[in-house]
């Protein structure tokens, strides 16, 4: 799986001194910070700190911008979100009313500014550890899997649990041979959560699934609704050479009445692909075996 760079070599307490800094900063009415403003308020070298929001960008956390300054009073002169977007031309400076030109680099700062959201920039140790995982392609435990699920049952944060539990179910996956797992980005709610790719898998895999799949994962309450199947459906028949794609709900799926068409009978309905609906008798028995194979199997028909 591809991933941004990885950030588990900073010792904690520096991203925390980072988080703080960053978390003022959303309180603030200050817009946009550089590097150096980070670095200046933070016991962090300049090294880390750009490690640190390269990665926040790549997560769509922080948005990278280019901040042109006067070379000769440094007052800013204006921010893009392109190269593009930068004129080529001179300009007078409107606070030394001096000339220089503003497509020139050595005029230009990188500044970041905060996305829209309740971010927590950095994810809980345990997902560090599964994102490493998922990223080396580690053969997990059935011990592993155990206590990752016991740590979600204890979270208090639906937001960060939700997240944690998508990087989970892909880490389980990933035990298949020959997959190639991607974990949707933060910030981008209408994509699906995990994406397996089986081109290098087993044959059987191959066969049951196609080449790519789906893997959509919800831990929440009460029973999913047949509007939330209709639209995992709309984007998993976008998707090339998908056989099966695999909805799996902790709370199950509503089931109907009279004349009202729950969410399972519209997974049912669907042919090509098929949609399997799995439910948290299906997550058990995959941690049990460490694996899903078993479990992908035993559902070949429903």
């Amino acid at each position: 799986m591809e991933y941004s760079e990885k950030l588990t070599d900073i010792p904690k307490e520096h991203l925390e001194d980072l988080r703080t800094y960053l978390n003022n900063v959303r309180t603030s009415s200050v817009r946009h910070f550089s590097v150096e403003t980070a670095f200046a308020r933070t016991d962090l070298d300049k090294a880390t700190v750009q490690t640190v929001f390269s990665v926040l960008v790549q997560e769509d956390a922080l948005k990278a911008k280019i901040e042109v300054r006067c070379p000769h009073c440094t007052a800013q002169q204006g921010i893009f979100t392109k190269r593009s977007e930068v004129p080529s031309r001179s300009k007078i400076c409107i606070d030394c009313e001096r000339e220089f030109r503003v497509d020139k680099k050595r005029n230009w700062e990188v500044v970041y500014e905060i996305v829209d959201g309740d971010h927590d920039f950095f994810p809980e140790d345990g997902q560090w550890q599964i994102r490493k995982f998922i990223d080396e392609e580690v053969d997990c435990s059935k011990s592993f899997f155990e206590q990752e699920l016991k740590r979600f049952e204890k979270m208090d944060n639906p937001q960060k649990r939700g997240r944690d539990f998508d990087y989970f179910v892909g880490l389980l996956f990933q035990q298949l041979e020959g997959v190639d797992i991607r974990i949707k980005p933060n910030g981008n709610s209408g994509e699906v959560d995990v994406h397996m790719s089986c081109l290098d898998a087993q044959d059987w895999l191959y066969r049951l699934v196609g080449s790519n799949t789906f893997i959509e994962n919800k831990w929440v309450s009460p029973p999913i609704e047949k509007s939330e199947i209709i639209d995992f459906y709309e984007k998993v028949e976008d998707l090339p050479n998908c056989r099966r794609a695999y909805f799996l709900s902790m709370s199950g799926f509503t089931k109907g009445q009279r004349t009202k068409t729950g969410a399972l009978a519209k997974v049912r309905a669907y042919k090509d692909p098929i949609l399997v609906d799995l439910y948290r008798d299906d997550l058990d028995q995959m941690i049990e075996n460490a694996s899903p194979e078993s479990t992908l199997r035993n559902r070949q028909m429903y």
